[in-house]
């Protein structure tokens, strides 16, 4: 119960202070403004006994009653106030002092009208000794009131100084990840980027020695089919050269695989026309393109195209490998990043007619055996800052949606 009057003792005269009214003084009565008219009081009651000296058989002291109603409705006033009725559920209450000092009031009125000197100046006394006390349980519970105050105000300092070191090690904690995730995306960028520096080393190698070693050994049987004079002899040395034919087709398709195109000749449009062309030659699958009016994947970096490049060819991988489709549609065309027009993006869909499937829910539920090539593609997406999307139902084909930032 104390504790509840030690809040209401703070919380009162600060609503008090919110609603415009101040706890010492303001519209609302206090008891500075009951002392001031118990001043007036004095003032007149002094002129009172003064003239009384003089001429006893005075004539009715008319202001020094006016005086004492004005200080009587202040005390009533105040009993009316917002500052009573909080003072009366505190440790100083002020009902009994204003109740007393009533009474003693209506005593000195009645000693005045009676003209009992006596009387008159002890109310008086006993008024002043009333006012007094009140004044100092007033100015002592103004003090409880601002150490309240004090002791808050320190509380509150301390839980911004707890706040702002949490918000302080949040910060932290933030940019510690930001430093991380950027040492992360660095490391997977260097390392797509390092892979396709040793697919085009690989590519090279093939070409100019496996590719290079077949084409000499097809000279080589051509040779022995024209000098042979037995006729299974030469039919042996045709299949061969027919064998090694293939054999170096399919060398030059894996080289051509692996090499990245070269940009710097033609751009990413060119280069996914012809991925689609070859994808349609090789794969027997129908494959159309599309690339809106006005394209353009400037001012994306030339290793980013790459990237972009290799998820349209691991998507048309996929469906060759898995799809069981006849029809292919790849679009191609500028669009806002992320649904804002403000900020230039590409957009890339691969769809299909095949069997479908049910994509998994997150980027993690790729990562079982045998899905090398789809967490490739997150990797690839995370480097251009992109978001890769699977749209999917089984026996409804599949749409490969790819958006990246061009900035």
């Amino acid at each position: 119960m104390k504790s509840i009057r030690r809040y209401i003792q703070v919380l009162v005269p600060l609503l008090c202070f919110l609603s415009g009214r101040s706890f010492a003084d303001g519209n609302s009565l206090s008891i500075h403004d009951v002392s001031q008219k118990w001043v007036n009081v004095e003032t007149e009651l002094l002129n009172y006994i003064t003239a009384k000296n003089l001429s006893p058989r005075g004539s009715l002291p008319e202001n020094l009653l006016a005086s004492l109603d004005g200080f009587k409705l202040s005390v009533d006033g105040f009993r009316r106030s917002l500052l009573y009725k909080s003072g009366m559920i505190t440790a100083f209450s002020p009902k009994d002092m204003t109740a007393k000092i009533t009474h003693l009031t209506e005593e000195l009125a009645q000693a005045i009208r009676g003209e009992q000197t006596d009387g008159v100046l002890n109310s008086a006394a006993g008024i002043r000794k009333e006012l007094a006390r009140w004044q100092y349980l007033d100015s002592a519970m103004a003090d409880t009131i601002h150490l309240e105050y004090f002791y808050q105000f320190i509380i509150f300092i301390t839980l911004i100084i707890i706040m702002s070191l949490f918000v302080w090690q949040l910060n932290r904690a933030l940019e510690k990840t930001r430093i991380r995730s950027r040492q992360s995306a660095a490391f997977s960028r260097q390392m797509v980027l390092g892979r396709e520096q040793e697919r085009s080393r690989i590519a090279r190698e093939l070409h100019d020695t496996v590719a290079q070693e077949l084409s000499a050994l097809t000279m080589m049987v051509s040779q022995i089919s024209r000098r042979a004079t037995n006729a299974e002899i030469q039919a042996f040395c045709t299949d061969l050269s027919s064998g090694q034919t293939e054999l170096i087709a399919r060398v030059r398709t894996i080289c051509n695989d692996l090499a990245p195109p070269e940009f710097r000749y033609r751009g990413l449009s060119d280069a996914l026309r012809k991925l689609c062309y070859d994808f349609s030659n090789t794969a027997n699958i129908e494959c159309r393109i599309t690339v809106t009016e006005g394209f353009s994947p400037d001012p994306m970096p030339v290793e980013m195209q790459i990237q972009c490049f290799r998820l349209v060819q691991e998507a048309l991988t996929n469906i060759r490998k898995h799809a069981e489709a006849s029809e292919v549609t790849v679009l191609l065309r500028n669009a806002g990043y992320g649904g804002s027009e403000k900020k230039p993006g590409l957009l890339i869909c691969v769809s299909d007619d095949g069997r479908g499937f049910t994509p998994p829910l997150s980027a993690e539920n790729w990562q079982s055996p045998g899905r090398f090539g789809i967490r490739g593609m997150y990797e690839r997406i995370a480097i251009l800052g992109g978001v890769l999307s699977f749209i999917s139902e089984e026996g409804e084909g599949t749409l490969v949606k790819i958006e990246a930032p061009l900035q």
